[in-house]
């Protein structure tokens, strides 16, 4: 095992740790201290679900394939060396687990708004942990060199696995046919309204608290279909062709009700039922339901629309 003699550092790191960001290392495993400061790292960043959904994949993939290259049995998902021996099993687990989440979050957090908070909660951890956060080998056979290596595998499969990392995941082909509307000014210049439409804003506020000034809110994650995934299958894909482009995507569940088409009635009563239920969000129009098992609670609950109106009071809600 590697350990840290920087005893200034130790103190300093220890200092830092985040009772939030992970437990006491006698109550959880490595894996789950790690996983839940991704967690801590994911809520200190923008709010992209899509980049943070593969955060946690690689993280914990990366984590898988550190506990299953020690024996023959599991079969990692990416890292694939020889089986590697080790004199104490569960204590070189915990050590490259350790080093391959460590080395993944520093690389995937660099950029992040709160990675001045989290780095030192990273390294916190390591030496919390006994391992040295300066030792970067990813030559030879020890625990820790292993989970640098782990790292480094996940790192390089993330420069071509098409999320566009490189460039901070932008969008590379899609562009929005529609101008953005700016709720301050009046009007809307849409044109096509069964395409997305942007939001313009003076300053923008995102799900996790970051303040952005100015700007256009892109898209999320429109290409993501072509990145590889995690638990779906080729069969599972559909192929789409627009403008000359094909544009892939999972568990494709059919074109949502469009303007124009023999289904725009149900756009257009979804789109007033939007507004009308937003409504119903206000604290000061007085209207309280009893959702107790005598009243609505046990009801059961409709699942064809054609249904709704006779179950739901539309305008009063409930």
């Amino acid at each position: 095992m590697r350990m840290t003699t920087l005893g200034v550092f130790l103190a300093s790191a220890g200092a830092a740790i985040s009772p939030t960001a992970h437990g006491q290392s006698d109550e959880h495993s490595v894996a789950r201290q790690w996983n839940e400061i991704t967690l801590e790292s994911i809520r200190n960043d923008f709010a992209r679900p899509v980049v943070h959904a593969r955060n946690l994949f690689h993280n914990s993939a990366g984590m898988w394939d550190a506990w299953a290259c020690f024996e023959s049995g599991p079969t990692p998902w990416l890292f694939a060396e020889d089986e590697l021996a080790a004199g104490d099993l569960e204590a070189a687990r915990r050590e490259a687990i350790s080093y391959a989440a460590y080395r993944i979050l520093r690389h995937r957090f660099a950029e992040s708004p709160g990675f001045e908070e989290m780095a030192p909660q990273y390294d916190a951890l390591m030496v919390e942990l006994g391992y040295d956060p300066a030792y970067t080998e990813t030559v030879g056979n020890d625990p820790a060199a292993i989970g640098n290596r782990i790292a480094q595998t996940y790192i390089l499969f993330g420069e071509q696995d098409n999320a566009n990392e490189r460039n901070d995941y932008a969008n590379q082909w899609y562009r929005p046919v529609n101008l953005p509307i700016y709720p301050e000014e009046p009007g809307n210049l849409l044109q096509r309204p069964n395409r997305w439409q942007p939001i313009g804003f003076e300053e923008f506020i995102d799900q996790s608290g970051n303040v952005i000034e100015g700007g256009v809110p892109p898209f999320l994650g429109p290409e993501w279909g072509s990145v590889t995934p995690f638990s779906l299958r080729p069969e599972q894909r559909t192929t789409n062709q627009r403008d000359g482009r094909n544009w892939d995507l999972y568990l494709d569940p059919g074109s949502p009700p469009l303007i124009g088409t023999d289904r725009e009635l149900e756009y257009l009563e979804g789109f007033e039922q939007v507004l009308v239920w937003s409504s119903h969000l206000d604290t000061e129009d007085g209207v309280q339901i009893d959702a107790s098992p005598n009243a609505i609670g046990n009801a059961d609950l409709p699942t064809d629309p054609a249904d709704f109106d006779g179950f739901y009071d539309y305008f009063a809600g409930g």
